[in-house]
């Protein structure tokens, strides 16, 4: 998914170009869904609502920052296409290397337990420890 974005400009043929980028775009949208389940996993009941909003204001901050740095891709590019080009090209990045810190660092076993072990333990909930 991530990888379409990031091939996207150089794959000849609109049609192409088209499928790519809505495999791009809202196939990983499917983490705005699931994200509540992943952080219920993880985060233990005390800290979870601070772990959801800390999520929403970090991925809502794309929509800030998105506008102004795609425009200046684009307007410092030889054309517009170029621009475009450029820009969804630093999105794919982005979201390759995300996915890869991402797969690396999110292990909720390993979090599960480290919560645990530092709740006291009447605050652990039934099955989690």
């Amino acid at each position: 998914m991530k990888a379409a974005m990031a091939i996207m400009p150089e794959v000849a043929g609109v049609p192409a170009k088209i499928g790519l980028t809505t495999i791009g775009v809202a196939l990983p949208s499917v983490i705005y869904v699931i994200a509540s389940a992943v952080v219920s996993e993880i985060a233990p009941v005390a800290q979870r609502g601070a772990v959801l909003a800390i999520g929403t204001a970090v991925s809502t901050s794309a929509g800030l920052l998105a506008p102004y740095v795609m425009s200046s891709v684009i307007e410092t590019a030889a054309t517009p296409l170029a621009g475009f080009n450029t820009g969804f090209m630093i999105c794919g990045i982005i979201m390759l290397v995300g996915g890869i810190i991402g797969m690396v660092l999110i292990r909720p076993e390993r979090e599960r337990m480290r919560w645990a072990n530092e709740m006291p333990e009447a605050a652990v909930p039934q099955g989690a420890g």
